[in-house]
């Protein structure tokens, strides 16, 4: 809607293009801040970023308390489809898992970890760790190598 050609309005500088808005109060609302803030669409761009953040950390920790006890009833040889425990990775690589590779990759570590003579990294719970903290729809790219151990 277009102003109206009887109220002058004064030219804008850059400034005023990423100055915040001042918020204003609407006329006639009884209604307690408290309860405007309840609702996630009056939470700022900054407040819901958060948001989405502190949840994220919150089920990172969640599957990795939940890796870790799948890790611990297992005994000390896991089933590597038992430590994917983020539901969106589970489903996206769930065919994979079972492939003859896989399975051999699985038997190997776990023979290795039960009768090698050498330590076997990450320990059981972190195998997946990466994957079980971030869901798979916000991932753009997974890098996969190995840390040379010099």
């Amino acid at each position: 809607m277009a102003p109206s050609p009887s109220t002058p309005t004064a030219p804008k500088t850059i400034a005023d293009f990423f100055a915040r808005p001042a918020k204003r109060l609407r006329a006639g609302s009884a209604a307690p801040a408290a309860s405007l803030s309840s609702s996630p669409s009056s939470l700022s761009p900054e407040q819901r970023r958060r948001a989405d953040t502190n949840l994220a950390l919150a089920r990172a920790r969640r599957n990795l308390r939940l890796a870790e006890s799948k890790a611990q009833a297992s005994g000390g040889a896991p089933k590597l489809e038992e430590l994917l425990v983020e539901e969106t990775w589970a489903e996206a690589l769930h065919g994979e898992l079972r492939k003859p590779y896989a399975l051999e990759l699985c038997r190997f570590v776990a023979h290795e970890r039960l009768h090698g003579p050498l330590s076997v990294y990450p320990p059981p719970h972190l195998v997946f760790h990466a994957l079980n903290a971030t869901p798979f729809d916000r991932v753009k790219a997974v890098i996969i190598g190995q840390i040379s151990a010099r």
